[in-house]
């Protein structure tokens, strides 16, 4: 469990140590495999925006206090990390 915990908190650092301008990543535990992702921009739906490109995430509007601009956001696998970088950057962008 140590070890799963070790690589979600990896993986989850190189995802805030991008230089995002106009997505944010909120606090979260260190070793909680996931994150909250917000779009500056509050008219765009994230969620639909990142399955366009084939990533799952739950809309912001499912919880109290968020938006359509909000994903609740599960760290990807190693394998994977580099797709979800490269989408995330494309929506970063936008």
């Amino acid at each position: 469990m140590q070890q799963v915990n070790e690589k979600a908190k990896e993986l989850k650092d190189r995802l805030r140590a991008e230089p995002w301008r106009n997505l944010t990543v909120s606090a979260t535990g260190e070793q909680v495999p996931i994150m909250l992702l917000s779009h500056r921009d509050s008219e765009m739906d994230l969620a639909a925006t990142l399955a366009e490109r084939g990533i799952k995430a739950i809309s912001g509007l499912e919880f109290s206090g968020l938006s359509k601009n909000s994903v609740r956001f599960r760290i990807p696998q190693e394998k994977d990390l580099a797709e979800v970088m490269g989408a995330l950057r494309e929506v970063d962008g936008e």
